[in-house]
């Protein structure tokens, strides 16, 4: 910039010596103003890049919470999708239960019709 207008014209005659006067004058205050603004760029790029740090640190943490979430929500719906009888164990509960259930009704059953029958129900000795 020094050297634009440090430049000698006094030999440039004429309108073209004229409108490069023109020029020598208007350059350095665009050139000043241009050099501040792309300050003002990289000033406004830091604080960007800082906050975009953030932001990507945030984003990471969601995607990771999300796929926690879908690895969870997998396995409940193949454990929802697992038909109950397909375990062995459960199965034999469930049977033990039933059986235990329908000794319980029968003896219900039975028991009061004995009472109906026979005032001695449940039999002595």
């Amino acid at each position: 910039m020094t050297l634009v207008e440090q430049l000698d014209l006094s030999s440039w005659q004429g309108k073209t010596g004229n409108a490069m006067r023109v020029l020598q004058g208007a350059f350095p205050p665009a050139l000043r103003n241009t050099v501040s603004a792309a300050r003002e760029l990289e000033a406004a790029n830091s604080a960007w890049a800082a906050q975009l740090s953030g932001f990507q640190a945030e984003a990471d943490a969601l995607e990771r919470r999300a796929a926690s979430i879908s690895t969870h929500q997998q396995a409940l719906m193949t454990q929802q999708a697992a038909p109950l009888s397909a375990s062995s164990a459960l199965t034999g509960e469930l049977e033990s239960a039933s059986a235990n259930l329908a000794a319980i009704s029968l003896r219900l059953i039975t028991g009061s019709a004995h009472s109906r029958r026979s005032p001695e129900y449940p039999p002595t000795g």
